[in-house]
């Protein structure tokens, strides 16, 4: 049986604990509003960039775009796929990280027979999971902090670079999807060869604006200078790191979601403890005063 000194000291340790999940929640819930602020500042360039190549691909044959082309590997499932995979750079937000991994493990088990697998790492967590998973890894972005847009359009340019050159048949981002502080949900998305139908994205809220506007509103079709074409060929790049930026931000606000909760399920355990062992702490107090007084009085009978 434990000393009550002992049992003293262990709910000294848990307050503290307590103390520090506590603080961690607040720090994870003030980084969480700001990344759904900087989620809700990036939505108008979105739905401006999904507006217009809507509006070009509309009225210009835009296939023959070569982040659109899709390559043989793609269609039939061969070739070389590259997972992009976002983790967090350090862990206590509870299975954030693991379920992620799990999604790129299950992908991998699945394609590995049939494609050659390369692996883009985005987070520390990620990047020391694949090192022991016998896939060779690309390139690895770690120590990202609160992410900058130059992040998105540097991971963006990498891809783009290598699926035009013909390394890659294909790129997928895996991440975790934000709906909500209790809903996290990881998932996988093609970003190369791009996909137009991405552009709508209603139920995460980056969908082009409904209702004309500028030129349109006033019943003349929008001018584009130089041209149609040479617009579009400079927006869809912009596009593709759109994607990568999206991810990013969901990517944090996922982490930031997880880390509160996590934190926050840790403080309830903490007080679950402390009150458990106060009660334990009480009752080894109270048999020894009922041990100390059964002595007394047992020495008073002794005397008489």
């Amino acid at each position: 049986m434990a000393s009550l000194r002992e049992i003293r000291g262990r709910i000294k340790s848990a307050k503290n604990i307590q103390q520090i999940t506590k603080a961690m929640k607040m720090v994870a819930a003030a980084r969480l509003r700001r990344s759904q602020e900087r989620m809700l500042s990036a939505r108008p360039y979105a739905q401006l960039i999904a507006k217009v190549l809507k509006d070009i691909a509309a009225h210009e044959d835009v296939a023959a775009h070569p982040l659109l082309q899709v390559r043989p590997g793609a269609l039939t499932g061969s070739g070389t796929l590259r997972l992009v995979v976002f983790t967090a750079d350090k862990g206590l937000c509870g299975a954030y990280n693991v379920n992620v991994l799990r999604k790129a493990a299950q992908i991998i088990r699945e394609q590995k027979d049939k494609r050659r697998i390369e692996i883009v790492a985005v987070g520390r967590k990620g990047r020391d999971f694949f090192k022991h998973f016998g896939v060779p890894m690309v390139s690895q972005y770690v120590q990202l902090g609160i992410v900058e847009a130059a992040v998105s359009e540097a991971i963006a340019r990498e891809q783009a670079e290598a699926y035009l050159s013909g390394a890659v048949d294909e790129v997928v981002l895996l991440y975790t999807e934000f709906k909500s502080v209790i809903s996290l949900k990881p998932v996988a998305v093609r970003l190369l060869p791009f996909d137009m139908g991405v552009l709508d994205l209603e139920e995460g809220g980056w969908s082009a604006p409904k209702g004309a506007s500028g030129a349109e509103a006033k019943g003349g079709a929008p001018a584009y200078e130089p041209s149609r074409a040479e617009v579009f060929n400079e927006l869809v790049p912009r596009a593709v790191s759109m994607q990568v930026w999206r991810a990013l931000l969901e990517s944090q606000a996922s982490e930031f979601a997880a880390r509160m909760t996590a934190m926050d399920n840790a403080s309830r355990n903490s007080k679950e403890l402390i009150g458990s062992l106060t009660l334990y702490a009480n009752r080894i107090r109270q048999a020894a005063i009922t041990k100390e007084i059964s002595e007394l009085v047992g020495g008073a009978e002794a005397l008489k």
